[in-house]
């Protein structure tokens, strides 16, 4: 119980970082939630107040977000392709440990 409670005040005093949703970059919410919830403030910046960055670092935040793409496709095929000749493996009773 006493852990419970000792784990419930660390979540609440020191809250977890998020995953922005566009670039996949850590961050922590602001105590006021700033403004938003989902994307870090460079994505808010880059992708919501155009006329305050310049062209360069949109031109730079893109190229990030496209390698993170290309970073979690690579990784989702590859768990996808791993799950299946598991589950096959599994169904078939012929993996040996």
């Amino acid at each position: 119980m006493c852990r419970l409670v000792i784990l419930l005040y660390r979540v609440r005093a020191f809250p977890p970082a998020h995953e922005c949703t566009k670039c996949g970059k850590l961050y922590e919410l602001e105590s006021g939630f700033g403004e938003s919830t989902v994307y870090c403030s460079q994505c808010v910046s880059v992708f919501q107040k155009r006329d305050v960055v310049s062209i360069e670092q949109q031109t730079a935040k893109l190229g990030q977000i496209k390698t993170w793409e290309r970073w979690t496709a690579l990784l989702r095929r590859l768990v996808d392709s791993w799950s299946r000749a598991a589950a096959i493996c599994w169904t078939a009773g012929s993996c040996a440990a």
